[in-house]
């Protein structure tokens, strides 16, 4: 299957440079990326449960994090004792409802923002909305990629990336899932979080893009280029033989077409893409796609 990314005709730099952006949630256009209501903390059923299992040695932390004199003179069973286990059941529960929700609630999302990486991709190359909006206006161009190829289907571990939630979200990257639509924005219980499909949610006025993403940590990243305004660019390697097209835009301008086909025809390791230019049809509102002949 064949994957597409509309981008505007400066960055033909991925080709000349062999890397791609993977770019943080904020940075996007839509400002509920990645940004799903966090409803609760966890469950009073989950609470009760992990608080039956972890009690004891909570409270063991907090004794041997007292002092030399006060554990010599107070023995840990003693200690122990003044751990009421109801009462501090619901003060979890009380926190996880108030001090401690509304703590997720501003950290979750910057957590997100500062470990994922996304490159938006979809499955259609002649979308005029998508022409429209992300290669200047039809001067820009899309790219073709293989879907199968190695760097879209990875299962990259990043132990850095914990993302501030309860369950272990380390192995959701490097590969591709497609986006879903909802009129209604998801609610997230962060305790119930097992993998991103809750962070791939997006409003139904979005679905005509048809979005499939790849997901890397940013740490990963081959090179960062730092802005000072917390857009950081993100530059991850991307094997030329990812890449089997490129298609011009119908506005784009014959210098820019001249320099894709030099670019491709000179380097032994860029021969195999396939140039192509999109076409206005005579009847349609829609794009044809015709091929050009290489150098």
């Amino acid at each position: 299957m064949k994957v597409y990314k509309y981008v505007t005709a400066d960055r033909i730099d991925i080709l000349k440079a062999g890397m791609i952006r993977l770019t943080q949630p904020s940075v996007f256009n839509d400002p509920f990326e990645m940004n799903p209501y966090i409803e609760a903390i966890a469950t009073d059923q989950y609470i009760d449960n992990k608080f039956k299992n972890e009690h004891e040695a909570h409270v063991l932390k907090t004794y041997n994090n007292q002092s030399f004199s006060f554990r010599w003179k107070i023995p840990f069973s003693r200690y122990y004792l003044g751990f009421e286990k109801s009462d501090l059941s619901n003060k979890i529960k009380q926190s996880a409802k108030g001090k401690a929700l509304n703590a997720a609630r501003e950290t979750i999302p910057s957590n997100i923002d500062a470990a994922v990486g996304i490159l938006s991709l979809t499955n259609k190359s002649d979308n005029l909305l998508m022409w429209a909006h992300y290669a200047d206006s039809h001067k820009g161009m899309v790219f073709e990629f293989d879907s199968e190829h190695e760097f879209f289907n990875r299962k990259i571990s990043d132990p850095q990336s914990s993302l501030g939630l309860d369950a272990d979200l380390r192995k959701e990257y490097g590969f591709l899932r497609h986006v879903t639509y909802d009129k209604n924005r998801p609610a997230l219980t962060v305790s119930e979080m097992e993998d991103f499909s809750q962070l791939l949610v997006k409003s139904e006025d979005w679905i005509y893009e048809e979005e499939i993403r790849l997901l890397m940590p940013l740490p990963k990243a081959s090179r960062t280029i730092s802005r000072g305004d917390g857009e950081d660019i993100h530059l991850f390697t991307l094997p030329p033989s990812a890449i089997t097209g490129v298609i011009l835009g119908a506005k784009a301008k014959q210098d820019f077409k001249v320099e894709i086909k030099e670019l491709i025809g000179s380097r032994k390791d860029l021969e195999h893409i396939e140039v192509g230019e999109m076409a206005l049809d005579e009847k349609a509102f829609k794009l044809v796609h015709n091929p050009i002949q290489k150098l």
